[in-house]
């Protein structure tokens, strides 16, 4: 790093690292600006890279012409190209790549390098150079823009996904470079006391495993009342995963269970390779997943938060008094920035996520003042919300068998039925509750919302776990409570039972309630709907008004509204007795409803509305 850089500004670039563009894509008007100041004050090239989600992920000066980027150390191991961007700055004010860059390219694999163009703090254009494939394999090629919306506009993300397929089925990746997946050991204890079997919770983390780019070579179980406090894994099964790691070749140990940063240091050491927990692998698939620039302001605050809470439990290690081996030194020094970092971080990101809270809030509220009916799905993962969604809507919201495909809340109106309907994240067991409380904007579209579609898979041999497992986040976030919402079963892919299952569920829906639905052929829908419908505007009432003379434009009012109107002219006002649906009654004409109206066929008796 150049001697010459001012403490100010690399205390400015050290506060870039893990913010993210609040505005969506790679590049923010606010960042933007504060690479080219940093820049036009130096003198000197400023490098970031970024993940998939556009968070920073390390920050450095250059010299004049050149600055060294820097492989996130997750992606080091990852065939074809990597799931990470370089951004730079030239100084000279010429956007256009130089054979150093294209070099950097070629070596490291980015899914983007670019070069931003300043000039004594003005931008002077953007230059970009995306993966493809040639005849030689692994090519970057050029492209130029002068506005930031051309740049966000890159097709990063799918450009990737598409040359990597290419690479894949072209067997032309770098034998350098052919690492394939990671190959990950999966380790688990059965307490006897998870709602989820132990087994299906286990095959559930091969899934989510997989969904993160890892393959599983092995699997470590244990049963026991509770974790070892120190090792997670007793004493015989370290040995058994040492071993493991070794005979598979192992890259990554991933675990059921949440761990304390002491838990992972001594599978580490176990292991030799790197550990995360449930919790934190989770967290990466969310961030992979992410797309608007609130899902990633989500996700990025129940990461640090996350990352926090391990320094605590570090810290309380460090900080202790007497000294000894591994308490002098700096690094307590280093846990304090490491601590105060990470707070700045999470204080920027609450307070960008307070804005978003106020804007739902309005939005909500603003719903609720026009009279808008909102539906929303809730349910265990790939339990198909979000095929429903697409049929009810006509969207195309991505449906794809795999663990949390849909992250990003989606709100469109239901075609012609008259509501609007939203599509949330899907629930799984041990959710973290750094993402349950980070999510709670996302997820007070369902509890906010008139009527809760619980979609469940019917076909799912783990059904009623799963079941319970979504009632008791929804539960946490403060749905199905005193709020009076409507909670609606939807048991979703009839077409994957046998006979025998079909008639079993039918006759539990009889007893109990819900609606029996296929949302992928459209068998059921329409009864949904149906029922969708009835909920929303209230059962048809036959009522009886009896109203004033004066009156005569309520009365012309209830004339367009009801249904089978019977007219009779008494000495005290006008009587109207007709079918008429509750939400439709005006609120100037209940006053004037009569004893002696039938409700839904009942015997006469007074009304209640």
């Amino acid at each position: 790093m150049n001697q010459g850089i001012r403490k100010s500004a690399i205390k400015r670039l050290e506060n870039l690292v893990g913010s993210v563009p609040e505005e969506g894509g790679l590049l923010s008007p606010e960042l933007l600006a504060e690479l080219a100041e940093l820049t036009d004050q130096t003198g000197v090239e400023i490098i970031v890279s970024q993940d998939a989600s556009g968070r920073i992920l390390n920050a450095s000066f250059g010299t004049s012409d050149r600055a060294e980027a820097v492989v996130p150390k997750e992606q080091e191991r990852t065939a074809g190209v990597r799931n990470f961007n370089i951004l730079h700055t030239h100084p000279n004010g010429n956007p256009t790549l130089s054979e150093a860059d294209l070099s950097t390219a070629a070596a490291q694999r980015p899914a983007l390098i670019a070069a931003i163009g300043t000039d004594q703090g003005r931008i002077t254009g953007y230059g970009a150079a995306l993966p493809a494939v040639g005849e030689n394999g692994l090519e970057y090629l050029e492209v130029y823009g002068n506005s930031l919306e051309w740049f966000n506009a890159l097709p990063v993300r799918k450009n990737r996904s598409d040359v990597n397929s290419k690479l894949k089925a072209a067997s032309v990746h770098d034998e350098e470079h052919e690492t394939g997946p990671e190959r990950a050991i999966l380790a688990g204890i059965d307490t006897g006391d998870s709602v989820v079997r132990f087994d299906a919770s286990m095959k559930e983390l091969e899934r989510l495993a997989e969904t993160a780019g890892a393959e599983t070579v092995g699997l470590i179980t244990q049963n026991r009342e509770r974790p070892e406090s120190g090792t997670y894994l007793g004493r015989g099964k370290l040995e058994e995963l040492a071993l493991a790691v070794q005979n598979e070749a192992a890259d990554v140990v991933i675990t059921n269970d949440a761990l304390d940063p002491a838990q992972i240091s001594a599978l580490e050491n176990a292991g030799g390779v790197k550990v995360i927990d449930r919790t934190q692998l989770i967290l990466d698939i969310f961030a992979d997943h992410a797309r608007s620039a609130e899902g990633r302001i989500q996700v990025e605050l129940a990461q640090q938060k996350y990352r926090l809470s391990r320094l605590r439990g570090l810290g309380l290690v460090l900080s202790r008094t007497g000294g000894g081996i591994g308490t002098r030194g700096p690094g307590e020094k280093k846990l304090e920035t490491d601590r105060r970092r990470i707070n700045r971080q999470i204080w920027e990101l609450e307070r960008r996520f307070e804005k978003i809270s106020k804007n739902f809030e309005v939005s909500t509220n603003r719903r609720k003042r026009s009279g808008e009916k909102t539906v929303a799905l809730a349910g265990y993962t790939n339990a198909g919300k979000s095929t429903l969604f697409n049929l009810v809507t006509g969207s195309d919201v991505v449906e794809k068998d795999g663990l949390f495909v849909t992250l990003d809340s989606t709100v469109r109106q239901a075609g012609e039925h008259g509501f609007l309907l939203s599509d949330t994240v899907g629930f799984i067991d041990k959710l973290p509750h750094e993402l349950v409380k980070a999510f709670r904007t996302t997820l007070s579209e369902a509890r906010e919302a008139d009527i809760l579609l619980h979609v469940i898979d019917a076909s799912d041999p783990d059904r009623r776990e799963h079941e319970e497992v979504v009632l008791q986040v929804l539960r946490e976030i403060g749905c199905l409570g005193e709020t009076g919402q409507k909670l609606i079963p939807v048991y979703n892919k009839a077409d994957l039972l046998d006979q025998e299952q079909r008639v079993l569920l039918e006759n539990k829906i009889e007893r109990e309630g819900g609606v029996l639905i296929c949302a992928k052929t459209g068998e059921g829908v329409d009864r949904l709907l149906g029922r969708i419908g009835e909920e929303l505007s209230g059962k048809e009432l036959d009522v009886t008004f009896l109203l004033p003379y004066e009156k005569g434009g309520l009365v012309s009012e209830l004339y367009k509204i009801g249904k089978d109107v019977q007219t009779d002219y008494l000495d005290s006002g006008t009587s109207l007795r007709m079918k008429i649906r509750e939400d439709e009654i005006p609120g100037e004409a209940r006053p004037f409803i009569q004893n002696g109206s039938e409700k839904d066929g009942e015997a006469d008796g007074e009304h209640d509305v």
